[in-house]
């Protein structure tokens, strides 16, 4: 069993069924979990501190300048679909 001192039971428990499933040690499937947790946690906050600055510096769009937008690239998707051949 995983390292009951370090993680939940509940986690543990988890940890030992995806590393069965895995055919992997706890330690090896816990490395990979650690990894691809803290690069799309790192991502994600990335994205969230751009969103931020962007807010920060007035680079934000309002809900009816999105709208405009949207139409423009489908107008634009439907005009460069028609125009090729099929």
């Amino acid at each position: 069993m995983s390292e009951p001192d370090v993680l939940p039971r509940s986690q543990a428990k988890r940890l030992d069924r995806l590393a069965a499933a895995a055919m992997r040690s706890p330690s090896e499937v816990l490395n990979w979990v650690l990894k691809d947790g803290f690069e799309y946690t790192e991502w994600f906050v990335e994205q969230v501190n751009a969103g931020l600055a962007d807010l920060d510096s007035r680079r934000d769009m309002s809900w009816d300048d999105l709208e405009k937008a949207v139409r423009r690239q489908r107008s634009e998707r439907a005009r460069d679909s028609n125009g090729k051949a099929a």
